[in-house]
């Protein structure tokens, strides 16, 4: 499922005339978000304008190493978009911008 929706969105942004999109591989965990943003800030000269993460959790992660570790503010200095609009992503620490899933029309088309 990660694939298909990395995929779409990089190929949107492709659509859009994006053409440098660079994917970094982790699990799926606020830890592993976190150390996948900071090994990537770490390696690379380039500035990062946005991070999409497959998942929320992964978002949290990057979001907290953007603020705590790298001292960026999010949104200012950089976007953070998850995916799934987990209950964490609404708190006030994070306010995370994130994509939510129609379960119920998943499920119904499961079903069809």
């Amino acid at each position: 499922m990660s694939e298909e929706r990395v995929t779409g969105f990089v190929g949107r942004l492709r659509r859009l005339g994006v053409t440098e999109v660079v994917t970094v591989v982790s699990d799926f965990s606020y830890d592993g978000g976190r150390a996948a943003l900071l090994a990537h800030a770490s390696t690379s000269t380039d500035r990062i304008d946005a991070v999409f993460c497959a998942n929320d959790q992964l978002a949290l992660g990057a979001l907290d190493a953007c603020r705590f570790d790298l001292k960026l503010a999010v949104p200012d200095d950089i976007s953070i978009v998850g995916f799934d609009d987990v209950a964490e992503a609404s708190r006030p620490a994070y306010q995370l911008t994130t994509v939510r899933q129609q379960i119920e029309e998943l499920a119904a088309q499961t079903i069809r």
